[in-house]
């Protein structure tokens, strides 16, 4: 019992330590991690990512997609996934175009 009573307060503090008011996405993680050219350069290519893929007619073919920056993250060290930057550009854009 006491072991138990042990474990859920693990586990309570564990989901507490997560809430909306201090979670912070997996790419700005990355991005306060990186330095201040690699940043540039992060940010740079993820604004040629969502101006090329406007464009349907090429959107397959312009070599740029959340997979590939996926990708290359990772291989650097920076485990993300296609689908957390997705998140993120839709996130940051959508403030961008609300403001």
């Amino acid at each position: 019992m006491q072991q138990s009573n042990k474990l859920k307060s693990v586990l309570v503090a564990d989901l507490e330590a997560v809430s909306p008011q201090n979670h912070k996405h997996r790419v700005d993680e990355i991005l306060e991690s990186l330095s201040d050219v690699e940043r540039e350069a992060v940010n740079k290519t993820i604004l040629n990512m969502v101006e090329k893929n406007k464009d349907t007619s090429t959107r397959c073919r312009n070599g740029y997609s959340y997979k590939w920056l996926a990708d290359v993250l990772t291989k650097n060290g920076h485990a993300v996934s296609a689908n957390q930057i997705r998140h993120y550009v839709g996130r940051i854009y959508k403030k961008r175009n609300l403001k």
